[in-house]
């Protein structure tokens, strides 16, 4: 599954979104990277995992100030 999902690239808008699971092996509450192939548990590395909230979307990079001569 980890090959298959790093040959699976996301649309940009998605790249770096994260998401709140629940492992059903482990039973561990954790956020990972969304993925529509998957999301892996960073507790035990399944894949038998559920969504336990909402995508949060990637945070935007602040925008450094230039300052002017």
């Amino acid at each position: 599954m980890d090959k298959e999902i790093s040959q699976t690239p996301m649309p940009s808008e998605y790249q770096d979104a994260t998401v709140k699971i629940i492992c059903n092996d482990c039973q561990s509450h954790c956020t990972v990277p969304f993925h529509v192939l998957g999301m892996k548990c960073s507790n035990c590395g399944s894949y038998n995992t559920a969504q336990d909230g909402g995508l949060e979307p990637r945070q935007p990079q602040p925008q450094q100030q230039q300052q002017s001569p």
